[in-house]
Parts: C-alpha cells; structure tokens; sequence
C-alpha cells in the first residue's frame, strides 16, 4: 500500500471539487427513537432535551489515484429544533497510510465540516419530515378575494413565506401569509408567562394561528410553542382562549366577537369598569414584533346602551409597566373627547359610524 504525507493529504483536499468527488450519505444511527406522531409539550432547553433524529453523515472525498478519505459526523436532531454536532469527526483513509501525524490534523474544506450537515436529511434519514409546505396542499384565492378578506390598513401587504417552528408537532411548517393580528408580550396571572400570538391570513382563506410562551427571565427557561391552522376566526378564538384573546390586537381589529360577554378592563388611579356588553371595535398602533411600545384602544357598549371607552399602551421595555385608561360615556361627542384626534383615534372612529369632523361655514 502506498504511503501519503500529511502535507499532501491537504494539497489534495484543497483542490477536491465538490461536485464531483465528493459523495454524502446519511444513515440513520441504530437506537429507539420516539414515535413519529407523538407530541412533544414541554421541552426544557436545560436538561431534559429529547432526541429526535441520530443520524451518521458520511463525506467520502476522491483525492485521485486510489486514494479516498471518508469522513463521518454524528449528528443528532432534538425536539427544541436544533442540530448538535461533535466536536470532531471520525476519519478513514483507504488506498493509503499516512507516514505519520494524525488525520485529525487535517483542515476540512467546507463541504466536508459539520455546518454542511442538513438538518432535513438528518430527519429524513429517520423517517420524519423537516418542513412541511402547506403552499402545496391548498388551492390559493383569487387575489381580489384574498384582499377582500384583509383587514383595512393590511390590504397593501405582500404575502411573505412564513416558517412556523412547532415545538408540539412534527415537522416545522411553511406557509404564504399576511400578518393580521399580533399579540403579546403579556404577563399571565394566572400562569406567570408571556405569551407571543402571530395570525396570519393565508391564500385559500383560512388563518394561521401560533403561540409561543415563555416564563420571565427570572425563572428557569421553559418554552413551549404551537400552532394551528384555523377555518375562521372563531377556529382563532377557540385556539387561544377568552384570556389570551383579549391581548390580541387585529390591524384594525374590524372583525370581532360581538356577541355580548362580561368585562372586567382594569383602570389607572381609579376603579376599575365591570359591566355585561359587546366590542364594538377596537385598533392597535403595533405595526409588528420590532415595535417596542404601543397603544390598544377599544371601544364597548353595554347592555345598557351606554358606551365604554379603554386605552392600553404597552412596553417591553424593562422597568415599564402597561398604562391603563378607561371612561364610561353616554354619546359620541364624549367618545371622541376620550380617544382624542390623533391618526389611531381616527383609524378606529372609521371602522364605524363616528365622524370626527368640523363643520364650517
């Protein structure tokens, strides 16, 4: 058998021409894996990481004249969508002996590293797949009908692709959508998180609706992530709850529940308004997840006939707080008193019959 040095080893893996000599395979690592249906809730990012996918990725390089060099990567899939590679990798030479040094003293060109391991083929090599492509599986809308379905102030968006990284299913999921409503970041009561909501509308119609919540910063991290295609925006409403819906804020918020439920809306320095009514409307200033202050304001009628007027303006900066303002009014002149002139105020008064305008003679 002949004998190579390192220093021509290297020679020849720097001239090796990828496409042509080098070949890739993947095969599946021999140990129980879970189920490919079984849903994963909770994945703690600390300790209990649950391996999805193990796979064996072999880089066999033609180095000419007999000579092959393979090199094989393990690289194991967890639930929290990420890819952990070794360190360093196990190395074969066939057709030669090295006279001395270590393969290991080898630099890899970059076709043969551990970042040119695919995540997807990783999974596929176990029998599950890495994205899903919902673009394929509907019949898109018209366009006029699709804009007909946005809400006022969206209907100049672009659809954009969209990846949706399901910590709960199998596999991620890729889709074409609008971005209609935004929610979060909200401290729960009752379960001391904050939740994130995106809803998308995508082209045959239906929406999109993802979840993400995390624990504050001073706790442990424990995320956990979902998401769903829904038929309409009651499927919308059904998949976040009465809770979380109340944080979510449609641009505008034109299509809403009316039906009428009880109110509770938490008021700065005075007492808070409770009362049996429906949302007549309501508009956010949140334009998207870049923005770190924003202003909700709502619009009720009671039971009664009589009107509630709320403004939220919230922050995710550290050390501010979410403002609270609410009054009760009997007609349109103190509604437009409440909410004011600015450009918000008017984007909610024209999603429905209120004029804010002087008339001169």
């Amino acid at each position: 058998m002949q004998t190579i040095t390192l220093v021509e080893l290297q020679s020849r893996l720097d001239h090796l021409d990828a496409s042509k000599d080098l070949t890739v395979r993947y095969e599946p690592v021999s140990r129980p894996q879970p189920a490919v249906d079984e849903e994963l809730r909770y994945i703690n990012f600390g300790k209990a990481e649950l391996l999805l996918a193990s796979a064996d990725v072999f880089f066999r390089a033609d180095l000419k004249g007999g000579i092959e060099l393979e090199v094989c990567w393990q690289a194991d899939y967890y639930g929290n969508k990420t890819l952990k590679r070794p360190v360093s990798p196990q190395y074969v030479l066939r057709g030669a002996e090295l006279d001395s040094d270590s393969l290991e003293e080898l630099k890899l060109p970059r076709a043969m590293q551990s970042s040119a391991v695919s995540e997807s083929k990783v999974c596929g090599a176990c029998g599950f797949e890495y994205l899903r492509d919902l673009d394929k599986e509907i019949k898109p809308l018209s366009r006029d009908k699709f804009i007909d379905l946005l809400p006022e102030g969206r209907k100049n968006n672009k659809p954009e692709r969209i990846i949706c990284h399901d910590f709960g299913k199998r596999p991620d999921l890729i889709f074409s959508g609008v971005l209609v409503a935004q929610g979060g970041p909200r401290v729960g009561e009752k379960f001391g998180k904050v939740s994130y909501m995106d809803v998308y509308l995508m082209l045959d119609g239906r929406y999109f609706a993802s979840l993400l919540d995390e624990k504050p910063a001073n706790f442990r991290t424990l995320s956990y992530g979902t998401g769903a295609v829904c038929e309409d925006l009651e499927d919308v409403k059904k998949f976040y709850g009465p809770d979380r819906m109340e944080n979510l804020n449609l641009f505008p918020l034109e299509k809403i529940d009316r039906k009428e439920h009880t109110f509770l809306l938490t008021v700065d320095n005075q007492p808070d308004l409770q009362f049996t009514g429906s949302r007549i409307t309501a508009v956010s200033s949140c334009k998207g997840e870049l923005d770190r202050r924003w202003t909700d304001l709502h619009l009720y009628r009671t039971r009664g006939g009589t009107f509630v007027c709320h403004r939220v303006g919230k922050s995710t900066f550290t050390g501010e707080r979410t403002r609270y303002e609410g009054k009760v009014c009997k007609n349109i002149e103190e509604i437009i008193e409440f909410f004011g002139h600015s450009r918000l105020a008017k984007a909610l008064f024209s999603t429905t019959n209120i004029r804010d305008v002087q008339t001169v003679d």
